[in-house]
This record gives C-alpha cells, structure tokens and sequence, in this order.
C-alpha cells in the first residue's frame, strides 16, 4: 500500500514520519469498494458518533 504514495526505488532509510504520515492520511481517504465506496475515516467517524449516542449508561451517580 505504501507503493502507492512511495515510489518503489526510495532508499527506506530516508524515509520520514511525516512521509508515512502522508502516506497513512492518503491511504485513510482513499475510497473503498468494500466499503460502499466510503473512505476509511468517513465510516470509522459515523461509528464512533453512533456509538457515543447509543451506548447505554453503565453506571449510575447518586
């Protein structure tokens, strides 16, 4: 997956955080058949709004 924002022949030694970030942001954006054509942060964000808003209360304050 890195082979699409890295080129093949970059030395892994010059390679920075903030290239693997790029590539990590790019890779998290990239629309995903599998998905119904949703980016991986677009699902992973309506889960965690879903979750928060259903979850029920464990504990009860007095």
């Amino acid at each position: 997956m890195l082979h699409r924002v890295l080129p093949k022949s970059i030395d892994i030694t010059t390679i920075t955080q903030a290239m693997l970030d790029k590539a990590g942001d790019t890779s998290n954006n990239l629309p995903r058949k599998v998905l119904g054509y949703k980016a991986h942060n677009e699902v992973w964000a309506q889960f965690c709004i879903g979750f928060v808003q259903f979850r029920p209360r464990i504990f009860t304050y007095a």
